[in-house]
C-alpha cells in the first residue's frame, strides 16, 4: 500500500505553513554534510550573463546582490535544460559577495558534473568567464529544526562560512551553509550532526527532489520535475536554453506527471522497482529510504 507524503504537495505548491515531519520523535536541530554534492565556480566578467541565457531562473536577484555587495539571504535555486528542454542538472547557486568579478557558485549533484561541465564548455562559445571545480574547497551542509534560524543569524559573514542561506525549495527544508572543507564552523556547534541519509529522509519528508536518483537527465522536463514548485523557473525571464519547451508546457497547463513521493508501508522494493497503483499505471520507485 502507498500513501502521499503528508504536506508534500503542499510544499511544492508554495504553502504558507510549515510542513510538519511524520516522525514521532522530539523536535531537534539537526545538521547533515552532503558528501554526494558537489561545487563548482564560474568566475569573470560574463557570468552572469552566460547564466541568464543558460539557467531556468531570473540571475537579476544575483547580479544586484553582487553590486550591492550583500551576503544572500535565501538559497537561489535553478535548472539546467538541454536544447530539447530536458533536464540537464538541478543546482543552487550562490555568488561571492568579496570576489573582484562576477563569481557565482554552482552546487549540484556529484553525478552529474561531468555532464554539466560538458554543458557549459558547449555553450560558453567567447564568453569571458572560468570553470573550475571546486569540490575540494567546500562542504556543503544544510541545518533544519526548530533552533536553525537562530543558529544561522549567529553565522560570521567572512571566509569561514561562505553561505549560510534559506533553502526556498520547500518551507520545511531549513538552511544551506557552505564553509571550508573539513572543518565545522562553531555556530553550528549546538547541532546534532546527522547522516546524509537524515538529510534524504527530511528531504523527502519535504517532498522536496533532488539530484540524479531522482530527477532524470536528459529525459524529464523541468515542471515534471517540480521545479517550477519549488521557485526555479521564472516564466518572464526571457529566452534561455530549453525555454521553449517550457514556456509552452506552463502556459498550456499540460503536465502528464510529475515527481511524487509517496511512503510504502512495507519499504522492501528495490531501488527503481516497477510498481503498481490500482486503476493507474505503473510507477518506477527512483529512490528508496528507511
Amino acid at each position: 500500500m502507498l500513501r502521499p507524503l503528508a504536506g508534500a504537495l503542499g510544499a511544492w505548491r508554495g504553502a504558507c505553513g510549515v510542513v510538519r515531519p511524520l516522525s514521532s520523535g522530539p523536535a531537534r536541530t539537526s545538521v547533515a554534510t552532503l558528501p554526494q554534492r558537489t561545487v563548482l565556480s564560474l568566475e569573470g566578467r560574463d557570468t552572469l550573463k552566460f547564466l541568464q541565457g543558460a539557467i531556468t531562473n531570473n540571475v537579476q536577484r544575483l547580479e544586484e546582490e553582487r553590486r550591492a555587495g550583500a551576503v544572500a539571504r535565501d538559497v537561489f535555486y535553478a535548472a539546467f535544460l538541454n536544447p530539447q528542454g530536458r533536464m540537464v542538472a538541478d543546482a543552487l547557486l550562490y555568488h561571492r559577495a568579496q570576489a573582484n568579478e562576477p563569481s557565482v557558485l554552482i552546487e549540484i549533484d556529484a553525478q552529474v558534473q561531468d555532464d554539466l561541465v560538458k554543458f557549459l564548455k558547449r555553450f560558453k562559445l567567447r564568453s569571458k568567464f572560468r570553470i573550475t571545480d571546486v569540490s575540494d574547497t567546500w562542504d556543503v551542509r544544510q541545518v533544519w529544526g526548530p533552533g536553525a534560524e537562530q543558529l544561522i543569524n549567529n553565522a560570521p559573514t567572512d571566509d569561514s562560512c561562505l553561505v549560510a542561506a534559506r533553502d526556498v525549495r520547500a518551507p520545511s527544508m531549513g538552511w544551506r551553509v557552505l564553509c571550508p572543507a573539513g572543518e565545522t564552523p562553531s555556530f553550528l556547534a549546538s547541532a546534532e550532526q546527522v547522516s546524509p541519509e537524515e538529510y534524504t529522509i527530511h528531504r523527502m519528508l519535504s517532498g522536496v527532489p533532488e539530484g540524479a536518483n531522482e530527477l532524470n537527465s536528459g529525459t524529464s522536463l523541468p515542471l515534471e520535475c517540480c521545479v517550477d514548485y519549488m521557485n526555479g523557473v521564472d516564466f518572464h525571464k526571457g529566452c534561455y536554453i530549453g525555454q521553449e519547451l517550457t514556456a509552452r508546457t506552463h502556459f498550456t497547463g499540460l503536465i502528464r506527471k510529475r515527481v511524487m513521493p509517496v511512503m510504502l508501508t512495507r519499504p522492501d522494493a528495490p531501488h527503481r522497482t516497477p510498481i503498481r497503483l490500482s486503476s493507474m499505471s505503473s510507477l518506477n520507485v527512483a529512490q528508496m529510504c528507511d
